[in-house]
């Protein structure tokens, strides 16, 4: 194969399938070596996108796979082309796969980010309602019903919030005590602006301190954030003070370049009209938000505008 893993870095990867493009080599291969060379430019290419100046070149990537290999699976496809911003078409792929295949997760959150980015939140309602009552026995409907209800329908039906929960709670209720740390950790979230504090904290604590292992960095400090912001709605000020600390921790043990995939949306909405808070929680809050989100930025003062409403610190 003109591509292997033994050949060097991902990078070097990339490299080489643009190479075999430019020098019009791409007829000379065959199938599996297609699917290689598109894999390179699509890893590479989200490689680019997350370092800020490189979009350009990412979307270039992933316009590219897309030329070289015409059998990608349909989800793939349709996520490449929601990256690419052509959103009628990842919607109407994604759709399809999941005709195709209605446990595809990658097609329901490719259609779910389609749906939402061309503002068609109600739309996005529709469908999830819909294929819900197709597939009675699948999940994956009625959790993308639960995030669309969180993260878009909440900014403008308060009820939107306890229609979320409602759908988060049957999942994990049905899914047992094995529950998924992704499903937990969204339904900590989804617990908080329901207005059910100690419950969120109490379900982010257990994920943090218990025996699971947490699959990545960025989902302990999500839930760091909503073990800590749930401690401060509900006036829990010295134990606030122990999780700030601990997020503060992990906060200095990123890596440069972390990204973090976790919408806040609904949060966001929860402190800024239904949370009662004060102007200075209420804007240390939210920053908080934005350095767990962005892994930077004003890291510094958003700590320190944190610590000041703990009466001058963390212990």
């Amino acid at each position: 194969l003109p591509i292997s893993t033994e050949s060097g870095s991902i990078v070097d990867l990339g490299k080489k399938a643009l190479q075999y493009l430019q020098e019009s080599r791409l007829e000379t291969l065959p199938p599996d070596s297609r699917r290689q060379l598109a894999e390179a430019l699509i890893t590479e290419g989200d490689r680019l996108s997350v370092m800020g100046d490189q979009n350009s070149l990412a979307r270039e990537h992933w316009s590219r796979a897309l030329e070289v290999d015409s059998t990608l699976p349909e989800s793939r496809r349709a996520l490449l082309l929601l990256e690419l911003g052509r959103l009628e078409q990842a919607e109407a792929l994604a759709l399809n796969a999941i005709d195709k295949d209605p446990h595809d997760y990658l097609a329901y959150e490719t259609l779910r980010r389609s749906l939402l980015q061309q503002g068609q939140a109600t739309k996005a309602e529709s469908i999830f309602q819909r294929l819900a009552q197709e597939n009675l026995q699948e999940s994956l409907p009625r959790l993308n019903l639960a995030i669309v209800y969180h993260e878009q329908l909440s900014s403008e039906d308060p009820a939107a919030f306890a229609k979320a929960y409602k759908e988060m709670a049957a999942l994990v209720r049905e899914a047992g005590p094995e529950s998924p740390i992704s499903l937990l950790a969204n339904f900590a979230e989804l617990s908080l602006t329901a207005g059910r504090h100690r419950q969120a904290e109490k379900i982010a604590r257990d994920l943090l301190e218990g025996d699971r292992v947490l699959p990545n960095p960025a989902i302990a400090m999500d839930l760091e954030l909503l073990a800590y912001t749930a401690l401060i709605l509900d006036g829990r000020e010295t134990e606030a003070g122990q999780r700030l600390s601990s997020l503060e921790q992990r906060f200095r043990g990123l890596a440069a370049d972390f990204a973090n995939g976790w919408d806040f949306a609904g949060l966001r909405t929860y402190l800024q009209r239904d949370a009662q808070l004060s102007a200075q929680q209420r804007k240390a809050l939210l920053d908080l938000i934005t350095l767990v989100q962005t892994g930077g930025g004003s890291g510094a003062e958003a700590l320190s505008e944190n610590r000041a409403l703990l009466g001058g610190g963390a212990p």
